[in-house]
């Protein structure tokens, strides 16, 4: 071998060495792209009822989902719980789950120890509900936690305190609330308020069966109008820019407050924010 290939070979594996110490040091630093195990506890649970004729869903802590499911018997409803802890020290059991049904009206339910939501030692919690479209969803509440309800009947109430709360294709009437979390109401037949305090709130407002809100106190607000609906509208804002595309008869206009009506009138439609944007199409 001569001195050009000793120093071909030496070349080669200093590159070599070089390569893999890249290759060690993106290792761990977390970007050779695959995905780390979830490291603590995890507990996945299935209960099911019958006979369902009205669901409530109200959980203590956690997500909550709530879905049709045409596959499904008529009356029935299907919860799948998961709990998980990134602590292999921390107990699930600090969050419990029951589906309990009484004269055809069913309550799933997700509780805590002595129903206060910790820092410490509740564990992270997902409820989803699927329910045969049969079943009227009268309620899906949570106290720490986003809640949804997609698809399903009957009017119902949308809550949580800390999170987001959206409704869509509801068939039915909707109440959706937040205290601290974005509030969305859209594709429903019709809204008895969107409201959040802080957060933004938005709606699709078809019908109206009595005076309603879509509102926000720190937040943007956006509505946007139905074809056939029937009602006095009035859109203000306190400190944030009002903007009103909709056409409406009899529009009384100011910088910070629009009234008027749309279709034959009817109950009271207020859009309004204390701090933020209003906006109605």
């Amino acid at each position: 071998m001569d001195d050009t290939d000793s120093l071909h070979d030496d070349a080669l594996r200093r590159r070599a060495f070089a390569s893999a110490a890249v290759t060690g040091l993106a290792g761990l630093a977390g970007c050779t792209g695959t995905v780390r195990p979830f490291v603590g506890k995890r507990e996945t649970t299935t209960d099911a009822a019958t006979g369902v004729q009205s669901l409530v869903v109200a959980a203590d802590v956690g997500d909550v989902t709530v879905t049709p499911n045409a596959d499904l018997s008529a009356g029935a409803v299907r919860a799948h719980v998961t709990k998980r802890s990134s602590s292999l020290l921390r107990s699930l059991s600090s969050a419990t789950f029951s589906l309990t049904t009484t004269d055809g009206r069913a309550e799933a339910r997700v509780r805590t120890e002595d129903g206060v939501v910790r820092l410490g030692p509740t564990p992270n919690v997902r409820l989803r509900i699927e329910a045969h479209p049969s079943v009227v969803v009268a309620a899906a509440r949570s106290s720490d936690g986003d809640v949804t309800a997609h698809g399903t009947g009957g009017d119902a109430v949308v809550r949580t305190t800390n999170g987001d709360a959206t409704a869509t294709d509801v068939d039915g009437f909707v109440r959706v609330q937040s205290v601290n979390g974005d509030v969305r109401a859209h594709s429903c037949d019709g809204v008895r308020g969107v409201v959040s305090k802080n957060g933004d709130a938005e709606a699709t407002v078809r019908a109206l069966r009595s005076d309603a809100d879509v509102g926000a106190t720190n937040g943007d607000v956006r509505a946007s109008l139905g074809a056939s609906l029937g009602a006095r509208v009035v859109a203000e804002t306190t400190h944030g820019d009002l903007t009103v595309s909709a056409t409406l008869d009899d529009a009384r206009r100011s910088d910070r407050r629009v009234a008027g009506t749309v279709g034959d009138g009817g109950p009271t439609l207020r859009v309004s924010s204390e701090t933020g944007d209003v906006s109605v199409t």
